[in-house]
């Protein structure tokens, strides 16, 4: 497991036996970390597999993301920045398609990357985009009331 060496395949491999437990997300969190350098390519195919993934491991992939965007971050922003570019849909799709364990998982984590300012200032916009408090949602919300007066 050199720190120079990325291969996709691999990553793709070890993604798609991806589990809920503790070990499972640690020690692909701890590779992916040795790699940091390779963050963009490592965050695509997290990316690519989220959304082709069953609904049932979307929260697996969220407790990796949130694994390496906490252990990570001490290191180098790498990973905060190439997360930033494809977290908000990921956590969006799981909070509205998802069940209620889903929701509740993408609820404590943006409400931890919001207390930990993982990403900065960002935080509160995260939280307020996902959860619908965006004025963008509610605009579109008050659209579909007025058309559904007629």
């Amino acid at each position: 497991m050199s720190n120079d060496i990325f291969d996709g395949q691999i990553l793709t491999e070890k993604l798609l036996k991806l589990n809920n437990s503790q070990q499972s997300i640690e020690s692909l969190s701890h590779w992916c970390i040795s790699l940091r350098k390779k963050a963009k390519e490592i965050v695509e195919t997290w990316d690519k597999l989220f959304n082709a993934s069953q609904k049932e491991q979307r929260v697996s992939f969220l407790y990796l993301a949130n694994d390496i965007l906490q252990n990570s971050r001490r290191k180098g922003s790498e990973f905060v920045n190439e997360f930033w570019k494809v977290l908000p849909a990921a956590l969006r799709h799981v909070y509205e398609s998802g069940d209620e364990h889903g929701r509740k998982v993408v609820a404590r984590l943006v409400d931890i990357w919001e207390e930990r300012k993982v990403f900065g200032s960002r935080g509160q916009g995260l939280k307020d985009e996902i959860m619908g408090k965006n004025p963008f949602h509610l605009q579109a919300m008050e659209g579909v009331q007025i058309l559904s007066r007629y």
